[in-house]
């Protein structure tokens, strides 16, 4: 997922359903019928369909679940968002 956001995967064999958004610092990939604040999103942030942002939230080099909320002012970095819980992502990515 971060190598499409970065460009370096190959081209897909059809069109994402949500957007790659360019943010400061990177990209960031919107899916469709999520809500979320372009603010919100850091580099390398996927927020996945039907998932919600709160206010104040901030999303970094992290994964939301498709419908998952992520609650008014929680950041969710380095993290996977899921099932009510955010779920660190050790350094060595296992």
């Amino acid at each position: 997922s971060i190598d499409l956001l970065s460009g370096e995967a190959p081209g897909l064999p059809v069109p994402l359903p949500g957007e790659i958004v360019e943010i400061d610092g990177g990209h960031a990939y919107v899916g469709p019928d999520a809500s979320v604040a372009e603010e919100a999103l850091g580099p390398e942030a996927i927020v996945l369909r039907g998932a919600s942002v709160g206010k104040g939230a901030r999303v970094e080099r992290a994964l939301v679940w498709p419908y998952e909320l992520v609650p008014d002012g929680e950041r969710v970095v380095d993290a996977i968002r899921a099932l009510g819980t955010s779920l660190p992502i050790p350094e060595d990515g296992r």
